[in-house]
């Protein structure tokens, strides 16, 4: 992964992943300084939150069409 700045791109190396409440945080290294992304709920736009909802119905749906077929 890279991020880009006004000061150059960087590599961004992902060193752990902690979910804690709602929230998710992302520890690594953008070059040689540490660094930490943390994302919520509100950060997530709401057609994401739509997508992710319809892609479970489909796959309940798709679950229950073939347990009724077995």
């Amino acid at each position: 992964m890279k991020v880009s700045s006004p000061v150059g791109t960087f590599p961004y190396k992902v060193d752990r992943i902690e979910v804690r409440r709602s929230r998710v945080t992302i520890h690594g290294h953008m070059g040689a300084w540490p660094s930490e992304i943390e994302v919520g709920a509100e950060d997530v736009p709401r057609s994401a939150w739509l997508a992710v909802g319809a892609a479970t119905l489909i796959a309940v749906l798709v679950v229950w069409r073939f347990r009724g077929s077995a």
